[in-house]
């Protein structure tokens, strides 16, 4: 099986160094860059990471990783490293079993309602 490569972006604080540290003598892990967030996007498209890890919980440095790549995975390691954020772009398909219009109507105004509810949930904050 192929390693999990993974991205580390660099921030001023000492986080990004134990990141790298923990991360680096692991067999099944290949860190292949370690980077300064303005070398994000670049970097995304050249190695094709698995998995990108940021430590701070700069909500545009994880849009931009996104947007290199939706089919990696961002790891958001905040509050000096006690709590951590998984991102991921995941498309979710569901079995819908309808026999008559009007059920076709209902699913459709379900599917609606959850986007419409999503749209309202408050962002998450540090």
């Amino acid at each position: 099986m192929a390693p999990i490569k993974v991205v580390i972006v660099e921030t001023p604080d000492m986080l990004g160094d134990v990141i790298s540290k923990v991360l680096g003598p692991q067999r099944d892990i290949d860190v292949a860059a370690i980077i300064h967030s303005d070398e994000l996007l670049d970097t995304v498209r050249r190695e094709d990471p698995d998995l990108v890890v940021v430590s701070s919980e700069d909500r545009e440095l994880v849009q931009q990783a996104f947007s290199a790549s939706g089919l990696l995975k961002v790891l958001v390691v905040a509050h000096e490293g006690r709590t951590a954020f998984l991102h991921e772009l995941r498309p979710i398909a569901t079995s819908i079993r309808y026999t008559r219009p009007h059920d076709l109507v209902e699913v459709i105004r379900e599917a609606g309602a959850k986007k419409a509810v999503g749209d309202r949930l408050p962002a998450t904050s540090s």
